[in-house]
């Protein structure tokens, strides 16, 4: 893995760890943190803090998930992840969870690649900060999810 994507998955783990209180996964050190993550059973994805927020992270489980390659995934404007009709409710969700810092328990519809539509059942969001504890963009793991 590149530093890059080393130091990605250090802010991911370490503002989820200060905001909700509890480990993202277990790693024995930073260097490995990377690698672990990408193969957590449970998707994880991140965006961007631009004014249209673009994915920057996908691990392998969000990938299979929406049934693209991190080629395809990484740079997609974020909104795409919902139907048009789900948009709407995703930015004022999105918007909560950027003032309160996370939200667990988040249920809500997505749409893969080849438009066949996802319920989330259980997902928690969480904002992300950069080392100088600057808001550098939000993420997701799925717990639970169903077709």
């Amino acid at each position: 893995m590149n530093s890059d994507h080393t130091n990605h998955c250090v802010k991911l783990y370490m503002s989820y760890e200060n905001l909700i209180g509890k480990k993202l996964c277990d790693i024995a050190s930073n260097e490995h943190l990377s690698s672990v993550i990408k193969k957590l059973p449970f998707p994880i994805a991140s965006h961007t803090n631009n004014t249209v927020p673009t994915f920057n992270y996908a691990n392998d489980a969000m990938l299979r998930l929406f049934g693209m390659h991190e080629s395809e995934f990484i740079g997609l404007d974020s909104r795409l992840s919902a139907t048009r009709s789900n948009q709407v409710e995703r930015q004022k969700l999105l918007d909560e969870v950027h003032q309160h810092g996370f939200i667990e328990n988040y249920q809500g519809y997505r749409v893969r690649k080849d438009g066949t539509e996802f319920f989330i059942k259980k997902a928690t969001i969480w904002n992300v900060y950069n080392a100088e504890d600057e808001f550098d963009g939000q993420a997701v793991i799925i717990y639970e999810w169903s077709d």
